[in-house]
């Protein structure tokens, strides 16, 4: 013997966690188009800089509002002597950190130039069991990562370096977060190289080639200046 009541209450809550299933799919995509507001913006602020500096402090700041982000890196790698070089890194509560180049067979950075595809891991046990030798900068007397997102910056086909979120909570990165860390980075890549050509360049047009010393109209406009 069935229980009309009890069906009808079984029918009316399948109802209701379809609509609730609904629900939380819109919010979700609603909070995904928000994010992807907020990337669009900071591309065009990316692309319109030529300062290293201002570019990866945007890239830093795009990141923790799209995602949760306790400590930030951005490498570079020289092909030539197979290193890591250190661009941009913020540790909890915002510092600045400032590291030292290494050889690109070990770390996060290490593992993504070999790889050249995304690594995300969102514990602990994931972290330990992944066999990468994690380079270590800051201090980490406060809190443990337990979750990191790195991505790739590609530039012409080749790798160009590394974007890398890490949080201290759980489950704290998802296939979204890649996604839009991962847009992120490939106009970073861009940018970023854009700058040193930029500086380069400004480089060569007030220096000696010779001497490297500052060249004749150089001097003369700091000295107008001055």
């Amino acid at each position: 013997y069935q229980n009309p009541q009890l069906e009808m209450l079984k029918t009316l809550a399948g109802h209701c966690a379809g609509a609730l299933e609904r629900i939380w799919a819109q919010e979700a995509l609603g909070d995904f188009v928000e994010r992807l507001k907020v990337l669009h913006a900071a591309v065009s602020a990316i692309n319109a800089s030529f300062e290293l500096e201002r570019i990866c402090q945007v890239v830093y700041e795009t990141v923790s509002q799209v995602m949760p982000c306790n400590d930030f890196v951005i490498d570079g790698y020289d092909p030539k002597s197979n290193e890591i070089v250190p661009i941009y890194a913020i540790e909890e509560p915002g510092r600045r950190v400032i590291t030292n180049r290494y050889v690109a067979d070990h770390g996060m950075a290490g593992e993504i130039v070999r790889s050249k595809t995304s690594l995300l891991f969102n514990n602990e046990d994931q972290i330990e069991n992944s066999g990468i030798l994690f380079e270590v900068y800051g201090s980490y007397e406060e809190e443990q990562t337990k979750s990191i997102l790195a991505v790739p910056m590609i530039l012409h086909g080749d790798i160009y370096g590394m974007v890398s979120a890490q949080s201290y909570q759980e489950n704290a990165y998802n296939t979204e977060d890649i996604y839009l860390l991962e847009v992120l980075a490939s106009h970073a890549a861009i940018a970023i190289e854009n700058a040193r050509l930029f500086d380069s360049i400004h480089k060569l047009a007030n220096t000696d080639p010779l001497t490297g010393v500052l060249n004749r109209r150089r001097f003369f406009e700091l000295a107008e200046l001055e």
